[in-house]
């Protein structure tokens, strides 16, 4: 395990826009190695929240869907407040498919907002940022079991190829304040938050030189480029021991949760995954402090 304890609720290592203050005021998070489940039971609940996306969908007979959702099963435990992520599946694929990594989060005590859409670059607003409109609003009505219980001042987002493309265009959005893309992002990207990009060094569906065009075009906030030496377009799908796992856990929890006793996995000139050069390969810009 990491020692030691989390610097408070505040992101570190980059700027990012929150908006006005969360309504839920909690306690700091304690550090957790993001390469072992969280503390957290999750549960899982389908079919819920508003309508989002486009049609033709050729995966729902042409129906716009709702999401799922992935969460701590007691919210608010020891004054816990649940940073959001929001979630975007691959193109034609669903979110049972990522289950592992949503469920790995939300035993982190992440609230994930996962759209059903197939096509989740699709839409105005897109379905990942429609997800977020409704958790803030969730977060403040009080008949909702969320009421109070959700940090709106920390979202971050995340998705997978076509996913990690609407990932980056969901960055554009202020709220926004990390995202970590997998094997997809826009080369017209613009966040306001810490971006991780990943890729694989084995993909031939999305290359890593298709990712480092959005690369080269974040020059005002903290951004890695993460080649994932072995991985594939799917290969790493199934555990939560692949580094693309771990990468995301522990980039939503420095970012999200000031989970600082991780800082040193991606920032300074001696970052972990710097190192592991069995693994990655890391391109930076603005992280070397």
């Amino acid at each position: 395990g990491i020692g030691g304890q989390a610097g408070g609720s505040s992101g570190t290592g980059g700027s990012g826009a929150g908006g006005a203050a969360s309504s839920c005021v909690g306690t700091a998070w304690p550090t957790h190695d993001p390469s072992t489940p969280g503390p957290f039971q999750v549960v899982t609940e389908t079919n819920i929240g508003p309508m989002a996306g486009v049609v033709p969908d050729p995966v729902h007979g042409n129906v716009v869907q709702q999401f799922n959702l992935y969460r701590p099963s007691v919210l608010g435990q020891n004054g816990t407040c649940h940073p959001i992520i929001t979630w975007g599946n691959g193109h034609s694929d669903q979110p049972k498919t990522y289950e592992v990594l949503l469920k790995q989060l939300a035993s982190h005590g992440f609230v994930v907002i996962a759209s059903l859409s197939s096509i989740v670059s699709q839409g105005d607003p897109i379905p990942q940022i429609v997800g977020v409109n409704w958790l803030v609003q969730q977060n403040d009505d009080p008949t909702s079991e969320f009421f109070h219980h959700l940090d709106t001042v920390h979202i971050g987002a995340t998705g997978h190829s076509e996913g990690g493309l609407a990932t980056t265009m969901a960055g554009a959005d202020p709220r926004i304040m990390a995202i970590a893309p997998i094997a997809g992002a826009s080369a017209t990207t613009t966040v306001h938050g810490p971006a991780a990009l990943l890729c694989g060094g084995m993909d031939t569906t999305v290359p890593c030189s298709s990712v480092m065009k959005a690369f080269s075009n974040v020059n005002d906030q903290p951004v890695m480029l993460g080649d994932n030496l072995a991985a594939t377009h799917g290969s790493w799908i199934g555990s939560i021991k692949d580094p693309y796992m771990i990468a995301v856990t522990g980039w939503m929890r420095l970012h999200l949760m000031g989970d600082t006793a991780l800082r040193g996995m991606f920032y300074g000139p001696s970052c972990t995954v710097c190192t592991d050069t069995q693994h990655w390969q890391i391109m930076r810009k603005m992280m070397d402090q």
